[in-house]
């Protein structure tokens, strides 16, 4: 699984749940992944620092590009 983290500033206040951010991190992912599967978000960190959050993403189908399958590994 290739995993990614984004930085996702909250200006405005404009995110006002969780499936706000679940919603914007999916779609930044597939656009990353270059993909229109799901993306899966693996953890989310809210970071007072830059007023956003910190969402670590994955895509579960970028090894299989490869050739190499989860029980070769």
């Amino acid at each position: 699984m290739t995993l990614k983290a984004l930085v996702i500033l909250n200006d405005n206040n404009a995110i006002k749940d969780l499936g706000d951010l679940l919603k914007i991190a999916r779609a930044e992912g597939q656009k990353l992944f270059h993909t229109r599967e799901n993306i899966q978000v693996l953890e989310v960190f809210h970071s007072h620092l830059v007023n956003g959050f910190v969402v670590v993403i994955g895509d579960e189908r970028s090894n299989n590009r490869s050739g190499v399958t989860k029980e070769e590994k």
